[in-house]
C-alpha cells in the first residue's frame, strides 16, 4: 500500500493514530507522510494538526515525500527539490554532535 497509491485501504491507516506518537524518527516521518498521503479522508488531517516532530524530522519528512507524476511513476527528490533518476549518485551525510570539539 505504502509503493502503490491505487490499492491503499484508509481503514488499515487507522492504526497511525498511535504510531505517530513513537519516540522513533522514522516511524514518526513514515506515519506523517501515510497521513498526508490520505488527507481527503478527513480523519487523517485532525492527526495530523494532533502531531508534533521537531524541525528536522519534519523537514526529513517533507523532503523524502513521494510524489505521483501524471503518468503514474512515483519521482524521488532530494532535499533540494531536484528530481533523482537511475543511476545518479548520491553522498548522504550525517553530521553528528560531538561533545567538546567544534
Amino acid at each position: 500500500q505504502i509503493k502503490d497509491p491505487e490499492k491503499i485501504q484508509p481503514n488499515h491507516w487507522r492504526c497511525l493514530n498511535d504510531s505517530m506518537w513513537s519516540p522513533v524518527p522514522a516511524v514518526q516521518v513514515m506515519a506523517w507522510r501515510m497521513l498526508n498521503r490520505l488527507k481527503g479522508e478527513g480523519w487523517p488531517q485532525d492527526l495530523l494538526d494532533m502531531m508534533y516532530m521537531e524541525e528536522e524530522q519534519l523537514a526529513w519528512a517533507r523532503a523524502g515525500q513521494m510524489t505521483v507524476e501524471s503518468s503514474g511513476g512515483v519521482v524521488h527528490k532530494d532535499s533540494n527539490g531536484a528530481t533523482i533518476e537511475a543511476g545518479d549518485t548520491v553522498v548522504l551525510i550525517k553530521d553528528l554532535p560531538v561533545r567538546g570539539s567544534s
